[in-house]
């Protein structure tokens, strides 16, 4: 009876790790992808402030790669790879929630300044300095991304090795 309660419980916890190293890759895997977008679209918005003149090219060059974010399937991916795994990382649910809200504003910003950039018409300082801070709203949500990403890697590895992982604070 010792042996099969033994054997029992070695199988429970090698189902959980392997449960845990299965959805910490798809978060991070989703994760990831979302930071590669983020990075894109800053590039894309941030190089505005650069330029002396916003050429239609340019505009045009902007407003697809927004239109591309905009639709694009991985801007919910992580959002999904969250919640699916939300009883493995319970903890994540509030930076989950506060991170859609983010997500949910730069996605208007973006539709709104894409909008903007369609117009006919000179692009006055004053879009450039939107286009700018849409940018770094892009590369702030990057970062507590990769933050994500970092706490989903430290808290499955230090599961699986037994070594806890230093509390983190983000930046």
């Amino acid at each position: 009876y010792a042996t099969t309660r033994l054997a029992a419980e070695t199988q429970r916890q090698f189902l959980h790790l392997q449960l845990l190293n299965e959805s910490r890759e798809a978060i991070v895997t989703a994760v990831r992808a979302e930071e590669d977008r983020l990075g894109s679209l800053s590039s894309s918005f941030s190089v505005l402030e650069y330029l002396s003149e916003v050429s239609p090219p340019v505009r045009t060059s902007t407003v697809e790669k927004a239109r591309a974010f905009l639709s694009s399937p991985a801007s919910t991916a992580w959002i999904f790879a969250l919640e699916e795994h939300a009883v493995l990382y319970p903890e994540l649910r509030p930076c989950r929630i506060q991170m859609v809200k983010r997500q949910r504003h730069l996605h208007e910003e973006v539709h709104r300044l894409s909008l903007v950039l369609m117009a006919p018409g000179q692009i006055d300082r004053h879009v450039i300095g939107a286009a700018t801070e849409l940018a770094n709203h892009a590369g702030e949500q990057a970062a507590l991304m990769h933050d994500l990403l970092v706490h989903v890697q430290e808290r499955a590895f230090s599961t699986v090795s037994g070594h806890p992982a230093e509390k983190r604070d983000p930046p």
